[in-house]
């Protein structure tokens, strides 16, 4: 027992009936608090939950702000009707979901733009086409 509780338990006078009911409800309360610690340690180092937890960090960055989700990197133009994007809340759903990936800057380009410069990648690994 520490010494915060022996003085803590010093100064209060407990009968021997009432002495036995304390010890007994703050072991059980010690072990409800350990056992809590253990529940919650555990649900940290979980892989499953840490994956859980970065798909949950994701999706909250690419849904509307609302109610609760302060993490949104989405906004609205009503002038130019555009879905605005905050590129460092973009590049950190890209990072939790590949981790070692540095920050770098972000470009949003058309579909058939991007098909082309993936097969472009495919073809020329490096990214320089060998004359």
């Amino acid at each position: 027992m520490s010494e915060e509780m022996k003085t803590a338990r010093a100064k209060i006078k407990f009968s021997p009936k009432e002495n036995e009911e304390y010890l007994k409800v703050f072991n059980d309360a010690k072990l409800a608090a350990e056992e809590m610690k253990k529940i919650l340690f555990g649900m940290r180092n979980c892989k499953e939950c840490q994956e859980n937890n970065k798909l949950f960090g994701i999706l909250h960055i690419l849904q509307w702000r609302g109610d609760g989700n302060y993490l949104s990197g989405l906004l609205y133009d009503d002038n130019t009707e555009q879905i605005l994007v905050n590129k460092d809340a973009l590049m950190r759903a890209i990072q939790m979901a590949n981790p070692i990936q540095p920050y770098r800057d972000i470009r949003l380009v058309s579909h058939d733009e991007f098909m082309a410069l993936d097969r472009s990648a495919r073809e020329y690994p490096q990214g320089k086409k060998t004359e």
